[in-house]
């Protein structure tokens, strides 16, 4: 086809040719959308999981006398030494391949789940941006910014061009470095690590526009920008230590000063010195106090801690879809007291077959009270739907679980449009059916509002009872643990005391045995 660029926006292609190129293409060239997606949080959850479960894996093959020693050591005293270091190594992965999956899963998987995070920030569905557990989505098309304006002349640059490879190569040296302003709001002291963005297919889709007639002011002017953050993970923390917390203040501080390496480095070994020297106050303490007692508060303390980071790192793998080793027996007890969690499939599934039924309504009759009843219980199922994925969201919990920690972007996406279009469907059934209710003379402003209020009842349901059920019985097998580390450590404490004061006797006329 020859290119057609002499259109101006009043010769443009017409409606009927519009429409015969989206139903061609499957997008709108007038209504094209650039994404720019700051996925750094996501970069460093998943590099704590894949430290965790890296120490937990060489922990675990840790056999015999010298397998002894390497647990005390790199489970105990330099563990996190070595959790920083294994979180520093897929930090870097992560960032030299802008790729959060990069200890996860193939090429292709992480393509395409980049691209259904991308979507999910193009959506116009409200309930696509998880903002409750901090994610964010601002509309920059206007901005008045150096890094907009080269955004737009980089696309516009290449939709006019005869996309060679020249034109191809100049557009991917202008997208790294509009990324990398995106990245660094200005500021090259505080480079985010993971930013992903669709702009090369966007200035392909404007160049095809343009090939097919359409005005490149056009094509520019219908142009949206989105910024935003994502959430790509499941929901709770990874495994977020307190010398996590000091080693991210830091380096907040230190505006990209300071290596990075240098700061977990520190920190890490900091903490290994006060864990022994803590012990070794301990020690003192038995010897002059209570032989034992000391060294039963110590393993009680670390028994709570370290059954606290087993629990929400199981929690994690549970939501993942990943499987739990077979005969692993602590693993087992903890899943009892592993909060219910329902499959984002499974709940896809529910809410497309509610979608199916309310939109086959008969619209020439009056709804029959066993179609009126099912329309109800549609909406109770969309309310403890919403209910779990807030409090999820919001309290930072599992409560609901993915077939693959591939395909978490994927299933989240189509749940999401899924709990989007039957929340509109079932607005629509209460308009149309019900129109003198206080609900639907309100408008689509008070039927959210309805929703919002529900929802909140089912949330607090949720917390007092199933929530709440599975923490108490987290706290009986924590106290039964704690108190069998704490039984173990005090005895031992107390031989180990007796023997010293026995030996100090017996060298020493001045110390009663």
């Amino acid at each position: 086809m020859e290119r057609r660029l002499g259109q101006t926006a009043a010769e443009s292609a017409s409606e009927e040719e519009r429409q015969a190129f989206i139903d061609r293409y499957g997008f709108d060239p007038e209504n094209l959308q650039v994404a720019m997606v700051d996925q750094s949080h996501d970069a460093r959850e998943f590099a704590r999981d894949y430290a965790d479960h890296k120490l937990n894996q060489e922990l675990g093959n840790a056999k015999g006398f010298k397998g002894f020693f390497e647990r005390v050591w790199k489970g105990g005293y330099a563990k996190e030494y070595y959790r920083q270091k294994y979180a520093r190594q897929a930090l870097e992965d992560i960032k030299s391949s802008q790729n959060i999956y990069a200890k996860e899963g193939n090429e292709d998987e992480a393509t395409q789940a980049r691209l259904d995070t991308i979507r999910r920030f193009q959506s116009e569905y409200e309930e696509m941006i998880h903002q409750d557990n901090g994610e964010q989505k601002r509309d920059v098309t206007h901005e008045d910014s150096p890094k907009i304006a080269e955004l737009k002349a980089a696309i516009e640059v290449f939709a006019r061009s005869d996309g060679g490879q020249t034109a191809r190569n100049n557009l991917e040296e202008a997208r790294k470095r509009i990324v990398r302003e995106f990245a660094t709001d200005g500021n090259e002291g505080s480079a985010d690590l993971v930013m992903i963005d669709n702009l090369t297919d966007i200035a392909e889709q404007a160049r095809l526009a343009v090939d097919h007639g359409f005005a490149i002011e056009n094509v520019m002017n219908g142009m949206q920008i989105i910024n935003g953050e994502s959430r790509s993970g499941v929901r709770g923390e990874a495994g977020l230590s307190k010398v996590d917390k000091v080693i991210e203040k830091l380096q907040a501080k230190s505006r990209g000063l300071v290596n990075p390496a240098t700061i977990a480095i520190g920190i890490s070994i900091a903490a290994a010195g006060l864990k022994i020297a803590e012990q070794g106050g301990i020690g003192r303490l038995a010897s002059i106090v209570a032989p034992g007692v000391a060294g039963a508060m110590f393993a009680g303390n670390n028994e709570r801690i370290k059954l606290k980071e087993e629990r929400a790192q199981h929690m994690r793998e549970k939501a993942q879809g990943k499987k739990m080793p077979e005969n692993d027996k602590a693993r087992a007890e903890l899943d009892a007291t592993i909060y219910d969690m329902r499959g984002a499939g499974e709940m896809t599934t529910e809410l497309n077959n509610i979608l199916e039924f309310l939109n086959n309504l008969p619209q020439d009759r009056a709804l029959t009270p066993e179609e009126d009843n099912q329309c109800i219980a549609a909406r109770s199922s969309l309310i403890a739907i919403d209910a779990r994925i807030r409090l999820s969201d919001r309290e930072g919990v599992e409560l609901v679980s993915y077939s693959d920690v591939m395909k978490v972007d994927a299933e989240r996406f189509a749940l999401d449009e899924a709990r989007a279009k039957t929340r509109k469907a079932l607005m629509d059934y209460t308009r149309n059916s019900n129109p003198n209710t206080h609900d639907a003379r309100g408008g689509d402003e008070a039927m959210r509002a309805a929703f919002l209020m529900d929802t909140q009842q089912v949330e607090e349901i949720i917390k007092q009872g199933e929530i709440s059920n599975k923490d108490k019985l987290y706290k009986k097998l924590r106290n039964r643990r704690v108190a069998k580390a704490a039984l173990v450590a005090g005895a031992t404490g107390f031989v180990i005391g007796v023997g010293t004061q026995e030996a100090m006797a017996f060298f020493s006329s001045n110390v009663l045995g």
